[in-house]
């Protein structure tokens, strides 16, 4: 399972964001995407742009990562909420199903 790790201290312009999704979507050999931020406020107007993406894109604060890691609180596009070593591990799943192999 492979999975990308972004760091936004700053949130970049909607068109750029609409470019790294159509990135991300074309992806074949990426899981999972994570974007670090550095404040709510940057994670709320990033993951609005992945909103209805058919890829597992999650989003969490750098700070909760540092303390915790893979137990922090981590958003999908939907809002929903999950610590991250699951979404690591659901969102590797379902990229290895799509791509027709087997965890085991």
């Amino acid at each position: 399972m492979k999975f990308a790790l972004e760091y936004e201290r700053l949130a970049k312009s909607s068109s750029r964001y609409a470019g790294i999704r159509k990135l991300i979507e074309a992806e074949t050999e990426v899981h999972v995407f994570l974007y670090l931020v550095a404040h709510y406020n940057v994670l709320s107007f990033v993951r609005q742009h992945f909103e209805s993406t058919s890829r597992p894109v999650y989003f969490g604060l750098q700070g909760e990562f540092a303390e915790n890691a893979l137990k922090m609180k981590v958003v999908d596009s939907g809002f929903r909420s999950k610590p991250l070593g699951e979404a690591l591990l659901v969102g590797g799943e379902s990229g290895m199903h799509r791509r027709g192999l087997s965890a085991g």
